[in-house]
């Protein structure tokens, strides 16, 4: 072969391996991701349709004393989606207004179940309340010891509430958590009022000795006991 053939040869050979070698490093081109389907919590919340809607619309009138169907069987932790989720996309003013309504009825709802968990707390104090059953004594007389009688009349309003304290089924839902509040709440106010001074437990135990050796004035001093717990003080602090 002609010498200036077998180098126009060589030329072109080096031109197709090096047009090869560029060809197999060119980059892939990039696909964009396909966009995240929108989270149906934030959609219910603007009022959009989505598999959360029953559940967002139920916010609009919330019955906390007889919670709706949709929200009874949910459990406390599952709550907090609700309560971080970000606004829908493309957010309407109206959407907005009603997003920011729904999302302070579900702080609220937060707040009353904390309460409940502390009034859950509270009512193992009420359960462990020495029970106040008087033997009938006529010493010392209310005119004599109005401290021994403070003692008896907080004993008696105390158990009679503690007897009566509606239990809470225990199940971690919504709905166990946040049935018979009110009752509950009432019964800690009149317990709170019932809270003898502490000056009467010392009072008692100073001019009235003797008393405090009887099986009346022994049980006085395990109500005033209950009465000073921490329990009671957190639940009482101005009593």
């Amino acid at each position: 072969m002609r010498p200036d053939l077998r180098s126009l040869v060589f030329i072109l050979a080096l031109l197709c391996a090096t047009r090869g070698s560029f060809a197999a490093t060119d980059p892939k081109p990039v696909t964009e991701p396909p966009p995240a389907a929108p989270n149906p919590i934030s959609e219910a919340l603007c009022g959009r349709k989505s598999s959360e809607s029953a559940r967002a619309d139920a916010l609009n009138a919330f019955d906390f004393a007889a919670v709706p169907e949709s929200w009874r069987n949910l459990k406390r932790e599952e709550l907090d989606p609700w309560l971080k989720v970000m606004v829908c996309d493309n957010v309407t003013p109206d959407e907005h207004s009603l997003f920011m309504r729904r999302r302070r009825v579900l702080q609220v709802l937060r707040s009353h179940l904390e309460r409940a968990v502390r009034i859950d707390h509270f009512e193992q104090a009420v359960l462990s309340l020495p029970k106040w059953r008087p033997v009938h004594d006529d010493w010392p007389a209310p005119g004599d010891c109005e401290s021994c009688d403070a003692l008896r009349r907080a004993a008696t309003v105390a158990t009679n509430h503690a007897v009566n304290w509606p239990k809470r089924k225990k199940a971690d839902v919504i709905g166990s958590w946040l049935d018979g509040e009110e009752e509950r709440e009432s019964l800690i106010a009149l317990l709170c009022r019932a809270k003898p001074s502490p000056a009467a437990r010392a009072d008692m135990e100073k001019r009235f000795r003797y008393y405090t050796w009887t099986p009346n004035g022994a049980k006085l001093l395990e109500v005033a006991a209950w009465f000073e717990g921490q329990d009671i003080l957190e639940e009482c602090p101005n009593r």
